[in-house]
């Protein structure tokens, strides 16, 4: 699916999963997210900055996710273990590193380094 594809970085499958998610009616979307809003999230697991510097032109909260369970693209970055993605998207971007999950060493590392 959707999350899956966007967390392996499969660019081109990312389209039509996107249109497909947005296609289904209200009470199949959970949150009220949109597929773009689901790409972006999930890209971070796929610790590509240009994949998920591509899909952030398509939302339009940043910071989207972060009040649900599912977590912001910045909690999934954190998860995927690359410090300069973290970095770039804290520092760069104003993504916010919600919560204790989000919260691991990785990126209080990125945070604190130069």
């Amino acid at each position: 699916g959707l999350p899956e594809a966007a967390a392996l970085g499969y660019r081109d499958r990312i389209p039509k999963l996107i249109e497909d998610y947005d296609a289904r009616p209200p009470e199949e979307k959970p949150y009220g997210l949109t597929g773009a809003d689901i790409a972006f999230i999930f890209s971070g697991l796929s610790g590509e900055i240009d994949f998920v510097l591509s899909l952030m032109k398509n939302v339009c909260d940043i910071n989207v996710g972060q009040d649900s369970d599912v977590g912001n693209v910045g909690r999934s970055a954190a998860l995927s273990g690359n410090v300069d993605l973290v970095r770039m998207l804290v520092n760069e971007h104003g993504v916010q590193l919600e919560n204790p999950l989000s919260r691991r060493p990785i990126a209080f590392e990125a945070l604190c380094a130069p």
